[in-house]
């Protein structure tokens, strides 16, 4: 037990890693690694629901999509292209992590990621949509505090959706963007409307 308890407290690292994009748009800690992952894990579980997929799969793809960053560390889009092989350096930083764990565990997280990888199946093309839109979210939620410059990084996101569900979530929140009421929107929760229906 000792390599697992070794493991899920490497994981929990992730609560200290900052998410590394954000910083060209603002100077403030945005969210951190294990932050970006939870609400992913959230959303992947809502789209799969609604697409009629395995949410629980989805959910566990999201859970230990960026385990390898606690190794790495969250790279930029800029950092990822000086790294030739990116997706051998993360299952190479993979393999490092999950060496010592009890077998079925060890096998379960390839597993995980092997499949997120090589988006052969629907759960992990929403797992990759649920990823983006979380960081569409973010974007969304920094414009919504006038940092306008993550307007870009919320349309990127978007154009790179693929599943029905995702681009429709996307759509939604372009016509609430175009309509004004992007400020209502991202500001509904923190206003007391929690009790409200």
């Amino acid at each position: 037990m000792r390599e697992v308890a070794r493991y899920l407290i490497e994981l929990g690292s992730l609560k200290r890693i900052p998410r590394a994009g954000w910083g060209k748009i603002t100077s403030e800690s945005v969210e951190s690694v294990a932050e970006h992952c939870h609400r992913a894990t959230v959303l992947g579980y809502a789209l799969a629901t609604l697409e009629g997929a395995n949410p629980d799969r989805v959910a566990s793809l999201l859970a230990f999509h960026d385990a390898h960053e606690t190794r790495m560390g969250d790279l930029t889009p800029q950092g990822k292209k000086y790294l030739h092989k990116l997706e051998e350096a993360e299952g190479a930083c993979l393999g490092d992590q999950i060496r010592p764990l009890p077998q079925p565990l060890r096998s379960a997280v390839l597993s995980i990621h092997e499949e997120y990888r090589s988006q052969e199946t629907m759960e992990s093309r929403i797992a990759r949509d649920a990823d983006r839109l979380d960081c569409a979210l973010q974007a969304l939620e920094l414009v919504a505090q006038g940092r306008n410059q993550a307007l870009e990084l919320f349309e990127r996101n978007l154009a790179l959706l693929k599943t029905p569900t995702a681009q429709g979530l996307g759509a939604f929140l372009v016509s609430e963007l175009r309509a004004g009421r992007l400020g209502a929107l991202v500001a509904w929760w923190k206003d007391g409307a929690a009790g409200r229906t």
